[in-house]
């Protein structure tokens, strides 16, 4: 965010998962915390008037907090229809929520987080998750600031800042989940991205848990009467029975050799996916290499044959439109045909179906290029429509007449995305897409002549090129195929 004093914008919107099983996982968590809400509420401690005041001037409170004042940890990430549950660190997003915890109760805690997440929701993360996130942490946080029990552990987990932390610690498999199910794609790239995105995630959102932690420390101390549980220390689970004990005792050596084989477990899964994701760009360069190749090679022999038919160099400029309208019939390769002179004017020309807005043929100085470096044949890129849907390749090749004088550029137009010989290679590169991933076609000229994102820029590349299917890591670049 370039100014932290405004709120997120541009965008205002909720991003519904496309799959129905994160749907459904959504709404029984969310059920889920409303049951344990419910049943973990002090029912006894009723929200008096006092607290209605609390509850009504941090309920304003979040309004201004939540949206303002925040920075993104690090680089955004470019994965096209995926946001993470967790982005911004904002700064003072948590703090109503941890003060309600402590002063008014666990419910009304829960229900602020929710308010705070579907503002953050809205205004940055547009991820359906983000309230669920805020939430759990609401209700462990507020459960263990309010508990009375009397060993060290919850001792610290009364106390604000640590308390927070040990949520986020507690709730950071949730995390996980909430930024699995929101990623579109295969298994394995829900994986990789939510593995990726989780160290900025936590930095986030403990940030924000630390900062209300230490503002919840000071309401505490200001607020004494008010804060927490009340009533005498209790025995701890641990101390009345053998079972908890062992639980104590076990459950971080479980947890210990657990991460452990995690870490190990995710290492090896870490290669193997990597290498799988080298060879589905790798295949797919490849294969959009070739299929491109076959349909220049396909053009540029119909182009040739089509220029040696000897009336092209010689016939009246009332012939030409039907003698290219008739290569246009025959070989339905070009959406449409011209002949220009030496140069660049032109003589006549012939389309299937006209549309305005698609640009006229080569500028001068490209047909002149053609004529005075004795090349044979060329194939040129024009400018793409307004609204950047059509793709449009020239190829163009010199006619001669018998005595090689008066030469003539025969001009071959044809819509690239739209060809039935590129199907096969532009939904690969739609899938590639899809899955999170991006794609340029780059010519042997250095030219960006078909993109699969709108902000990816046509014209001259700047980036690095390979003569075959090669795979680089570094600052993330797209696909290039050539």
């Amino acid at each position: 965010m370039k100014n932290i004093l405004i709120p997120l914008l541009p965008e205002y919107s909720i991003q519904i998962p496309q799959e129905p099983w994160s749907l459904i996982a959504w709404f029984l968590w969310f059920t889920g915390i409303i049951y344990v809400a419910i049943k973990l509420h002090d029912q006894e401690r009723l929200i008096d008037r006092q607290k209605l005041i609390w509850l009504a001037f941090l309920s304003v409170l979040l309004l201004v907090l939540t949206p303002f004042f925040g920075i993104y940890p690090g680089s955004q990430s470019n994965i096209p229809a995926s946001y993470p549950p967790i982005g911004y660190l904002m700064f003072f997003a948590a703090i109503p929520w941890m003060v309600s915890g402590g002063i008014i109760g666990l419910l009304p805690a829960v229900g602020l987080a929710g308010m705070s997440g579907v503002l953050l929701s809205y205004l940055d993360t547009h991820n359906i998750f983000t309230p669920l996130i805020l939430m759990s942490l609401a209700l462990v946080y507020s459960w263990g600031v309010r508990q009375r029990y009397r060993t060290l552990f919850f001792r610290l987990f009364r106390f604000p800042i640590f308390g927070g932390l040990i949520s986020v610690l507690i709730c950071s498999g949730l995390l996980f989940i909430a930024s699995f199910l929101s990623v579109p794609g295969s298994t394995v790239f829900k994986i990789v991205v939510s593995a990726t995105r989780m160290p900025k995630m936590l930095f986030a959102l403990t940030g924000m848990v630390f900062i209300g932690g230490i503002v919840s420390t000071f309401i505490g101390i200001l607020f004494e009467k008010l804060w927490g549980g009340f009533g005498p220390l209790e025995t701890a689970p641990g101390e009345k029975h053998l079972l908890f004990r062992i639980l104590a005792i076990t459950i971080p050596l479980f947890a210990v050799l657990w991460t452990a084989l995690a870490v190990g477990f995710w290492s090896v899964t870490e290669k193997a996916t990597r290498q799988d994701m080298v060879t589905q760009l790798t295949d797919t360069a490849r294969m959009v290499a070739q299929g491109v190749s076959t349909f220049v090679d396909t053009g540029e022999s119909i182009l040739f044959e089509a220029a040696n038919k000897p009336r092209l160099a010689t016939a009246s400029v009332d012939e030409l439109t039907s003698l290219l309208g008739q290569n246009t019939t025959a070989t339905s390769f070009f959406d449409q045909f011209g002949l220009m002179d030496r140069n660049g004017a032109l003589l006549a020309r012939y389309s299937l179906e006209y549309d305005a807005a698609w640009a006229g043929p080569p500028t001068e100085s490209v047909v002149s290029e053609l004529i005075t470096q004795n090349e044979l044949s060329s194939i040129k890129l024009i400018a793409t429509d307004a609204d950047n849907k059509a793709q449009n390749l020239n190829f163009l090749i010199r006619v001669m007449d018998v005595d090689g004088k008066n030469p003539r550029v025969l001009w071959g137009q044809t819509a690239l995305n739209d060809h039935p010989l590129n199907i096969g290679w532009i939904n690969s590169l739609k899938t590639l897409a899809q899955n999170g991933g991006s794609g340029q076609l780059i010519n042997s000229s250095g030219n960006a002549i078909y993109a699969t994102a709108p902000e990816l820029p046509l014209g001259p590349y700047r980036g690095t090129r390979f003569a075959t299917a090669t795979y680089f890591e570094g600052i993330r670049q797209p696909l290039n195929c050539h």
